[in-house]
């Protein structure tokens, strides 16, 4: 069960490869409220139709969590994470930049929207699948007769341990 979306992007992309680490308290907003998606792919605030104060305080959000940067995307890929005080637990989704066609691919796959059986958007969710694959350098194998969920499961981890092994240090600070 996931929720997938694939969103032509409007707003200017920096070229960046920079993977966040999202709150998943943030990273849900874009499944709950459709203004912080709006915001996110395009910098036209009149054709949101949100108001000023709105649009201003979810792109100071996105500015907070390096998701914008000089009114332009700065990530590539946002993976959501789960705090406590047992430690950071990555979430199996994922919100990822394709610079080179100027899309934006989302899955929550904690989201209850679709089900692979009877999924309206089966094969964009394979495109995306593939596409972040393709990009990232990644192999998932034969993917044949494999439910879209299960590869989403299998690239995510990979994703996640590629991150991890990259980490060199990480600058927290103590004031928020």
């Amino acid at each position: 069960m996931c929720d997938y979306k694939l969103v032509k992007i409007e707003r200017k992309v920096l070229n960046t490869n920079s993977i966040v680490l999202l709150p998943r308290d943030i990273f849900n907003k874009f499944t709950t409220d459709p203004a912080y998606l709006k915001v996110l792919i395009s910098d036209n605030r009149k054709e949101i139709k949100i108001s000023k104060s709105y649009y201003y305080f979810i792109l100071s959000q996105f500015k907070e969590n390096n998701l914008v940067n000089e009114n332009a995307i700065s990530f590539k890929a946002a993976i959501p994470v789960i705090i406590s005080e047992k430690g950071i637990e990555f979430d199996n989704s994922i919100m990822y930049v394709d610079d080179e066609n100027k899309l934006l691919i989302f899955i929550d796959n904690q989201s209850s929207k679709f089900k692979c059986s009877d999924c309206p958007v089966y094969t964009e969710c394979i495109y995306g699948i593939k596409r972040i694959a393709r990009q990232m350098g990644i192999k998932l194998g034969n993917i044949e007769g494999e439910l879209p969920h299960t590869l989403w499961l299998s690239l995510i981890s990979k994703i996640v341990s590629k991150v991890t092994n990259n980490i060199k240090s990480v600058a927290v600070p103590l004031n928020s």
